[in-house]
């Protein structure tokens, strides 16, 4: 959260301190993400030729989530939203505010670092076929695919056939199962009659390849590239 706030003065050119400690420094850090939410909201007004917006967009992004795929006006309407919220956030802390209480302001959006531990057998029943499918939210299902490359790489003969549960269930009844790239690259087809997802056998390479393009596009990327 600070270098979000830190990288917006150094744009704005407003001297914040770099570990606030007291009422006056909070107070500085609200009013310098107010003002980089008043230029976001000059932009959407069209009043503003938007000088700053890559890297006010990029510079929130290190703290919130941004969907990469939204439209130019969605994404600043959010990054409005989150810096008006991330302002609110230091200016209870500028009053005295406990921070476990200020941070009941902050948007559900804001980063956060997970750390999970799964056996083989999970992964390969459980989270890779319910995560990487196209069904899955689209944060998860980045995370899942790039869960899926690491494990290839690492262990290629335990997930040789993991994938998607259209993968898992198609090799259950296969005599000589196939791998994800197999079914993507169309060397073997399906021949279940619909998914768990119901979608149709016709259907579910294209579903599949979504699945891995939506995910490969957004994968590595903290903020869209405008």
């Amino acid at each position: 959260m600070r270098s979000m706030v830190l990288e917006i003065c150094s744009i704005l050119g407003v001297n914040c301190p770099e570990k606030p400690g007291s009422s006056v420094d909070y107070s500085i850090y609200s009013m310098a993400l107010s003002r980089a939410a008043d230029a976001v909201q000059q932009i959407l007004a069209g009043e503003s030729n938007g000088a700053h917006v890559d890297g006010i967009v990029a510079a929130v992004s290190r703290a919130y989530v941004i969907n990469p795929r939204w439209s130019m006006d969605t994404v600043l309407q959010q990054v409005r939203i989150h810096l008006n919220a991330t302002a609110a956030y230091y200016e209870m802390l500028a009053k005295g505010v406990p921070r476990e209480d200020a941070r009941f302001v902050l948007p559900h959006a804001v980063r956060t670092r997970v750390v999970f531990t799964m056996n083989a057998r999970e992964l390969l029943e459980s989270f890779l076929p319910l995560r990487m499918c196209s069904h899955a939210q689209w944060e998860i299902r980045m995370l899942a695919w790039n869960v899926y490359d690491k494990l290839v790489e690492i262990h290629p003969e335990i997930f040789r056939y993991a994938g998607p549960r259209c993968v898992l269930q198609e090799n259950r009844v296969r005599v000589e199962p196939c791998s994800l790239d197999d079914y993507l690259s169309g060397r073997c087809s399906f021949t279940i009659e619909r998914c768990p997802e119901l979608v149709p056998r016709k259907g579910i390479q294209n579903c599949l390849r979504y699945a891995r393009d939506s995910s490969r596009a957004v994968k590595g990327k903290t903020a869209p590239a405008w």
